[in-house]
């Protein structure tokens, strides 16, 4: 009888990994170039995606109880949604079965984000990233090195040639290469081999090397902002608090400083253009929040409406209104307070890393779009990350 459990205990883990390891190369897959209008790569990562959520249910179906905040919070979410239906169903173009594969997109993502990833333990979130990471670098960062002297690889962008890899657009590339390096990082600080260390040092240099060549700003800018978080709290335990106080205020005024004369010079020698700087985003989020009736404004239009809002909450509110909006970002409030607090109660660097991961994602998806999004990586490991108390 013990040999039988074993036995269906390893099977159980063979199917994990392997539905695990095919949802995630049809999720990357499916932004190739060459599968963009492959309708099998599309219904099969939502396929899997279904399987790996049932996958994760199998796992923690002991520990889930049902009360009355989830009631509350689903009814809220599904009135949300069903108030889009009926709105953009009724009162545009958008047809039914559209909006309607809108409204389970969203519904699952946040019933699977409140109700199941929180109940993941620590070992099931690290399979889920060791796996996350094998396929990003064998389906992202080789696939992107190995084309990167190939010239069909570039676009031309304004002034700026930018690497597309295999993928559609270099906005793509840089989103997944932003959480290999995420993933490389909170890895990092796991695993204590040092060879296992030096392969994610690799990994993340090579994720860095990638959002560079996209000429993503977005994705320069978060790699930016984790590199000197990372610089700042390294100073931070390693010098005295003074000197590290009077660090953190050199580099502020030679910051505020050089920011004044870079304005200043702007006034004289060139056009500082946002709305250039941001390829059109800021137009962009204009027009978006530019609403022409109330039903809209609270309702949504439950489509993007022909532009990239290049905003993960403009996306929201674009989609589902200000009421779907407000709960989205109860959401995540919600779920990033209970994870602070639980990193308040332990001491463990890894705990804390995994806090700073999320702020910075969110920062990121202020510059870029899929923050809700079923059979996406990028969109899976913030809601993962951001569910985890470890």
């Amino acid at each position: 009888m013990k040999d039988d459990n074993n036995s269906y205990d390893q099977d159980i883990n063979i199917s994990w990994i392997l539905i695990v390891s095919l949802s995630a190369i049809f999720y990357i897959i499916s932004y190739y170039k060459i599968y963009e209008t492959n309708i099998f790569i599309y219904i099969g990562k939502y396929i899997l995606f279904i399987m790996f959520i049932f996958g994760i249910y199998r796992k923690v179906k002991k520990n889930l109880v049902i009360h009355y905040q989830f009631i509350f919070f689903s009814a809220l979410l599904a009135l949300s949604c069903l108030l889009n239906l009926l709105y953009v169903v009724s009162s545009t173009n958008l047809s039914i079965i559209t909006s309607l594969s809108n409204f389970i997109i969203y519904f699952i993502t946040g019933i699977v984000a409140v109700y199941l990833y929180p109940k993941i333990d620590f070992s099931l979130f690290k399979s889920i990233l060791i796996i996350y990471l094998v396929i990003s670098f064998l389906f992202i960062i080789l696939p992107s090195l190995i084309s990167v002297n190939d010239s069909t690889s570039y676009i031309l962008n304004n002034v700026r040639y930018r690497f597309t890899g295999p993928f559609n657009n270099p906005n793509e590339l840089s989103q997944f290469s932003v959480i290999v390096f995420f993933i490389s990082i909170r890895l990092w600080y796991i695993f204590s081999k040092v060879p296992l260390k030096i392969l994610l040092i690799i990994t993340a240099f090579s994720s860095v090397y990638l959002v560079y060549l996209s000429q993503s700003r977005a994705g320069i800018i978060i790699v930016t902002l984790t590199l000197i978080a990372w610089f700042m709290i390294k100073i931070y335990l390693i010098v005295p608090k003074k000197i590290f106080v009077s660090i953190v205020l050199f580099l502020s005024t030679t910051s505020l400083i050089l920011l004044l004369l870079l304005l200043n010079l702007s006034n004289y020698n060139f056009n500082l253009n946002l709305n250039e700087f941001s390829s059109g985003r800021i137009a962009n989020w204009l027009r978006i929040i530019s609403v022409d009736n109330w039903q809209t404004f609270f309702f949504g239009i439950g489509q993007k409406e022909g532009m990239g809002s290049h905003n993960g909450f403009l996306e929201i509110y674009q989609f589902y209104g200000i009421f779907g909006l407000f709960i989205w970002l109860f959401i995540i409030i919600r779920l990033l307070y209970k994870k602070i607090y639980a990193n308040t109660l332990r001491i463990y660097r890894f705990s804390q890393i995994s806090v700073g991961i999320v702020c910075l994602i969110i920062i990121y998806h202020m510059f870029e779009g899929a923050l809700v999004s079923i059979a996406n990586v990028s969109s899976i490991y913030f809601w993962l990350e951001l569910s985890q108390r470890n």
